[in-house]
């Protein structure tokens, strides 16, 4: 009631380097930095011509990228073609956290080979915990013993965590479909 809880804010969790809630990750839709909804709809902001400075018009390579190869990039492919923009300062780990909540955004089946590699070889826990949550949401029950092969390989917690959820929403999902026959 008239208060704002900055850290709902999804311009403040596309710059979090830590494992988003699963209830904020879908609300991100397909942003990878920030978020200008507000600003499109202040009410000062009415019939005001953002686009009137060609100069200032961002590259649309560089804010709206691939998403699948972002998933592999180095740390210094990511400063070598993103280092002027904003969002650098956070560093990589947020764009590609981002990016793997976009394709599952997009449902885009043709990423889930880049995010198996990524639940096999990514050194974080956190990014193959939400890998591993964006092939088990793209994929549905058809990665379900995929999903159970990763829990017996990786024993992290938040790679557990996630898994295990999927698996039970899968098993509820049996559960109802089943109880309606």
């Amino acid at each position: 009631p008239g208060v704002i809880d900055a850290k709902r804010c999804i311009s403040f969790l596309t710059q979090t380097k830590t494992l988003l809630p699963e209830p904020f990750r879908m609300a991100l839709g397909n942003r990878l930095y920030g978020c200008d909804t507000c600003q499109q709809v202040c009410p000062y902001n009415r019939k005001k011509n953002a686009t009137h400075h060609v100069e200032l018009q961002p590259d649309p390579e560089q804010v709206k990228p691939l998403l699948v190869p972002l998933l592999s990039m180095s740390n210094r492919e990511f400063k070598s073609r993103f280092g002027t923009l904003s969002g650098a300062w956070r560093g990589k780990k947020p764009i590609q956290r981002n990016a793997i909540c976009a394709l599952v955004h997009y449902r885009d089946k043709s990423a889930i080979d880049a995010l198996r590699l990524m639940t096999e070889t990514d050194a974080r826990e956190d990014m193959r915990a939400l890998a591993l949550w964006a092939v088990g949401r793209i994929g549905g029950i058809d990665e379900k013993s995929y999903i159970e092969s990763r829990l017996l390989a990786d024993t992290a917690v938040d790679v557990q965590t996630e898994g295990r959820r999927l698996i039970e929403e899968w098993g509820e999902a049996d559960a109802i479909s089943t109880a309606h026959l």
